[in-house]
């Protein structure tokens, strides 16, 4: 297995590969049906019985029990469109939370930056939890190692006996063909007849590998450690839920036979993936002899993460319009010709906390306009920022230029999503966040929800509402 470092180039390609079939999952819902036949492939055997060729086959059948509700444990899942259910029919109760009575709480095309900075948010004040779910792809490419870190310990923190689960499972899009250095989806694409497609014909997995021998192959595990670092941490104290590497001896074998957990995507799991994942919790728990637990400590910090984006109720103070600019879409939205749009912020915390801005993006066509953000501390400041033009506040080192335009999305895909921009320290108390858009665009610029967070991570969080 190679590392990480010897292939960033190829980790980079993937990742783009990666983002563009999330976005035809969301848009489109294409595909439900595993790559090719389960029968076919999960009859394949070896004698190495910890072996992913055998690991798979002897493990998909249902467990009927639902320990989870038996025992009347209280879970929640965090994760990837893989745990929000997307492919899926019937997401709430055909992906493995909702086969085990699980609150969901995950978020398509995202990464662990916005669940650690709003672990408080969604998990609630009073609720407790006796069971949590850790789900990011070990390739993601925004996820940082500082945020799954992050979450582990708030949660560990508020829940001293939850069982806290990582899933390391890998998906096909880590394999790689060596003569031509992409990965295996974008492979067998490049040898399918596509026309007239949008997602691949039934045996084409099949059909492309057998172009190839196992020599061609090779795996990534990219940032699995990760996953195992945030467990072993003594401030979490984590279970690793993990699908054992591929047997590189045979990589074919160990692809097809991996197959049926996916959709044809390679990325998302199919019903029997959502099977398989759910057994492996029931089989952790079980062995844990996991009972419910009331003990909770007080919160060691707070957030305020607030959206109105399906709801358009808005608990901050505003003199922006709550526009439902789509069936169940809201949006406040600041206007060029108002001299002044404003969100009033209120942190209740004794230090100042990292805010995020949460607005409606596109791409690839640019239909919102960009915008100036700036903080303010009073009223006295709100007012005279009233005379300031989109180039004047741009030129302040205090402010902060929001962008709005996917530039880099395929044109077959276009995307109409939220986006999370970061802003800057907000001070205890009252204060205020000016926009200043930049022209006149097809939309005005719309905000959709705040962050307001004890820690910040990057410039931008990927989290698609």
């Amino acid at each position: 297995m190679s590392s990480l470092s010897s292939v960033t180039r190829r980790y980079m390609r993937i990742v783009s590969v990666a983002i563009v079939f999330v976005m035809l999952h969301i848009f489109l819902n294409t595909d439900q049906s595993p790559p090719s036949s389960p029968r076919r492939f999960l009859q394949a055997k070896t004698d190495e019985a910890e072996d992913t060729n055998t690991t798979t086959s002897d493990s998909i059948s249902s467990v009927e029990s639902n320990y989870v509700s038996e025992n009347n444990l209280r879970m929640l899942s965090f994760g990837t469109s893989r745990t929000w259910g997307s492919g899926m029919n019937h997401p709430k109760t055909e992906a493995y939370p909702g086969l085990l009575n699980s609150r969901n709480e995950a978020i398509r095309a995202s990464d662990s930056n916005y669940p650690a900075m709003c672990t408080y948010s969604m998990v609630g004040q009073h609720d407790i939890l006796d069971v949590i779910t850790i789900e990011y792809m070990p390739m993601s490419f925004w996820g940082t190692r500082d945020s799954i870190l992050q979450l582990g310990r708030r949660l560990r923190q508020r829940f001293p006996d939850a069982t806290i689960i990582f899933l390391n499972v890998w998906t096909p899009h880590q394999f790689f063909h060596k003569g031509t250095n992409i990965g295996l989806r974008q492979f067998v694409i490049d040898n399918t007849d596509m026309t007239g497609r949008v997602v691949l014909p039934e045996g084409a997995l099949e059909e492309a590998l057998q172009k190839t021998s196992n020599q061609d192959w090779e795996f990534y595990g990219f940032n699995e450690d990760w996953l195992e670092d945030a467990a072993n941490d003594p401030l979490i104290n984590g279970t690793v839920l993990s699908l054992p590497p591929p047997n590189m001896e045979d990589p074919m074998l160990a692809i097809l036979n991996v197959a049926p957990l996916y959709l044809k995507d390679m990325s998302h799991f199919s019903k029997l993936g959502h099977v398989w994942t759910k057994n492996r919790i029931i089989d952790i728990l079980q062995k844990q002899n996991k009972k419910r637990s009331d003990r909770v400590n007080p919160w060691e910090s707070t957030d305020q993460c607030l959206s109105w984006f399906e709801t358009g109720q808005s608990l901050v103070g505003t003199n922006m319009h709550m526009n439902e600019f789509s069936p169940t879409k809201f949006g406040l939205e600041a206007y060029l010709s108002k001299p002044l749009n404003f969100l009033e912020l209120i942190n209740e915390n004794s230090h100042p906390e990292f805010l995020y801005l949460s607005h409606m993006s596109t791409g690839p066509q640019e239909f919102y306009p960009e915008a100036i953000a700036e903080i303010y501390s009073n009223m006295t400041e709100l007012e005279f920022s009233k005379s300031m033009s989109f180039h004047d506040v741009k030129k302040k080192t205090s402010s902060k230029h929001i962008l709005t335009c996917y530039n880099e999305t395929p044109p077959q895909l276009p995307v109409h999503v939220v986006s999370h921009h970061y802003i800057g320290e907000v001070p205890p108390g009252r204060s205020f966040l000016t926009l200043k858009p930049n022209m006149e665009k097809t939309y005005p610029f719309r905000s959709v929800g705040i962050i307001l967070s004890p820690k910040a991570f990057g410039d931008k969080v990927e989290a698609i509402f």
